[in-house]
């Protein structure tokens, strides 16, 4: 009795860990930008959503000049990057006695970045100074963007001296805080991030609106598989802990499989049942117990 209990709330456990979403605030450290350097911070902060992309167990990483986003696709139990790109600008901006750390970041590359815009989408950069130039992002430097024009050309635009860019992959991003510690010899700002908003800066009308979606993941060892739901029921009833050790259930299988899959568990719970009751049988017959 004492047994099963300890399974079930380990079956429960298990499941809970399973659907359960990240809601941690994070630690961050922000260095304002001086002569030649630019602008670095560094800290994780959970974002469950990016436009209509739903991020599970998802969290936002910045670290230098770099983001990183993280979340755990379909058929995977661990994070991995999806999205990363270069921090553009991020500003300290006191509001109310609490503080906003507000910036731009552009995405260039993960297994996310063509959810966010077609590979051949216009994509505009706004300069400080008001000009507009149309082209397609496709690399970056230490310090700007590299912007392949619709004639061709290269321009390269630094860092410091863009105010905006209309593409789905440019992203504003809104850390509030009210813990904060400044750092005058160095100009550093130490804090504990409250929340974050995340956006993209252009995106197709309607789509904020629109129902959000995990995207197909294309990474090694995301073949379609039992689903997270199916994988809980099994936990639920305690098909895994009553299964011998031995026999190992592959999940990486096909999901229209999902049913078989489960028929087949039903039979090697059966199948184990039919044996334990041959030898006990067997065991009380040589005991003289049996007729």
């Amino acid at each position: 009795m004492v047994a099963s209990k300890a399974k079930s709330f380990f079956c429960s456990i298990l499941f809970a860990l399973l659907q359960a979403q990240s809601a941690l605030a994070g630690s961050f450290s922000y260095t304002a930008p001086g002569g030649d350097q630019l602008s670095k911070f560094s800290g994780e902060i959970a974002v469950d959503k990016l436009g209509r992309l739903r991020l599970n167990r998802g969290i936002a990483v910045f670290n230098g000049d770099q983001l990183e986003i993280k979340a755990v696709p379909e058929w995977i139990f661990d994070r991995t990057v999806l999205l990363r790109g270069p921090v553009l600008r991020a500003e300290v901006i006191p509001q109310n006695g609490k503080y906003l750390l507000a910036g731009l970041a552009f995405i260039l590359d993960g297994p996310y970045v063509n959810e966010l815009s077609a590979a051949d989408k216009v994509e505009v950069i706004v300069t400080l100074d008001g000009k507009r130039l149309s082209g397609r992002v496709i690399s970056r430097t230490p310090d700007s963007l590299q912007l392949k024009l619709k004639n061709g050309k290269l321009e390269s635009l630094p860092f410091t001296n863009i105010k905006t860019i209309e593409s789905a992959r440019a992203l504003t991003f809104n850390i509030s805080a009210d813990s904060v510690k400044i750092d005058g010899n160095n100009n550093s700002i130490n804090f504990e991030a409250r929340s974050l908003q995340l956006r993209p800066v252009s995106q197709k009308a309607g789509l904020l609106a629109s129902r959000a979606y995990t995207p197909a993941s294309s990474l090694p060892g995301t073949e379609p598989g039992i689903s997270r739901a199916a994988i809980a029921t099994f936990l639920a009833i305690d098909l895994i802990n009553e299964i011998a050790p031995a026999i190992a259930i592959p999940l990486v299988v096909n999901s229209r499989n999902q049913k078989a899959a489960k028929e087949a568990i039903s039979k090697v719970l059966n199948q184990q049942l039919t044996q334990g009751s041959q030898v006990l049988g067997s065991s009380a017959a040589s005991a003289g117990l049996g007729p």
